[in-house]
């Protein structure tokens, strides 16, 4: 099916989806009462055929809240959806979006939602109402990446330009532009203490100053593959990148030499999120959600039940848990108490069932 069709299809979707809310929220499976074994996901989460007989939307875009009460999914339907973690209830099915989303990122406070796309806007939405808070201006090209900074005054956004482009969130006014390496950018991050920005795009990483966007860094990547994810590590030290050649690396953020390197060959990796300080998950086109343990440099433990490309990760350490969204339609939620690692929490009571 090419992209025209799937985009014919997801506006149809889109309209029906909204006369059939509550078809919808009765279809979320239900995890079983029992705890889930090791590597089992604790709540899978499906959407039905609709009425015209078109499939459910595959998930680009997970994101999970700061206080780990929601899960946000989106994707090729154009729909931004919010769910409860505790018993899986559908909050909102959000209109607004014309084409496929990329990205969905709550702001620090939990109180908003950010989701962009191919529609080549950024939506603002109230979490707690569904209701636009803000839109901000229509750029050129999609959106692939957008990451707030954590006083949440900042949005950074990046995509098919060659532009990285700081917003403020309170009137949507553009702030500052950076040049970018190429024009294919698919991930930008704050680092965890706000003073740094990265993104990472066709074979080359580029880090700032946030204060005045003083380039610090350009890090090239072996053979020069797209990089379709980027991560600051907890500390905000290192920065994890992974993508078509199958390589996961981590990089000294100072020094903009590379720490180590992991062995993806079985995918492409698609998505990374990390689960503790020394806990990394990666996700791609192998269908498996990958836990690697970076003190020893070894895969740790494979979390398997998607039958497509894992397309997105968010991770909540504090909550204890990590969402994965897939081309195969399904989120799923996963329990970082049964990594193995002393550093995860245990399984918090809200998912107990």
């Amino acid at each position: 099916m090419n992209i025209r069709n799937m985009v014919r299809r997801g506006r149809l979707a889109t309209a029906i989806a909204v006369a059939t809310l509550s078809l919808i929220v009765g279809s979320v499976n239900q995890a079983k009462a029992q705890a889930p074994a090791a590597g089992q996901a604790i709540r899978v989460i499906t959407l039905p055929t609709d009425p015209a007989g078109n499939r459910p939307p595959v998930f680009t875009a997970v994101a999970i809240s700061p206080d780990g009460q929601l899960v946000a999914g989106g994707g090729d339907d154009h729909l931004v959806r919010l769910w409860t973690l505790a018993d899986g209830k559908l909050t909102h099915a959000i209109v607004g979006h014309n084409d496929w989303l990329r990205c969905l990122t709550f702001s620090p406070n939990g109180q908003t939602l950010s989701a962009a796309g191919d529609c080549r806007r950024v939506h603002l939405w109230d979490v707690a109402t569904g209701k636009s808070r803000l839109v901000l201006p229509k750029q050129e090209l999609p959106i692939y990446s957008a990451h707030y900074s954590p006083d949440g005054k900042v949005l950074a956004t990046v995509g098919f330009d060659n532009k990285l482009k700081l917003y403020s969130t309170a009137d949507g006014q553009l702030l500052q532009q950076l040049d970018c390496p190429t024009s294919d950018m698919r991930s930008v991050q704050f680092s965890p203490d706000g003073t740094l920005l990265a993104c990472g795009g066709h074979g080359v990483i580029r880090v700032w100053a946030a204060a005045d966007g003083k380039v610090l860094k350009e890090i090239p990547v072996a053979d020069r593959l797209r990089i379709r994810a980027l991560i600051f590590s907890p500390d905000g030290t290192q920065l994890a990148s992974a993508g078509d050649d199958r390589m996961i690396r981590l990089w000294d953020v100072k020094s903009g030499q590379a720490v180590m390197s992991l062995d993806s060959r079985t995918a492409k990796v698609h998505a990374l999120a990390f689960c503790s300080p020394k806990l990394l998950a990666s996700g791609g086109s192998d269908n498996v959600i990958h836990i690697w343990d970076l003190n020893s440099r070894q895969e740790l433990r494979r979390l398997e039940g998607h039958t497509g490309t894992v397309a997105s990760l968010a991770a909540n350490p504090t909550a204890g848990v990590l969402a994965s969204g897939s081309f195969d339609t399904t989120i799923r939620i996963w329990s970082l108490a049964h990594l193995g690692d002393a550093a995860a929490r245990p399984e918090p009571a809200v998912l107990r069932q």
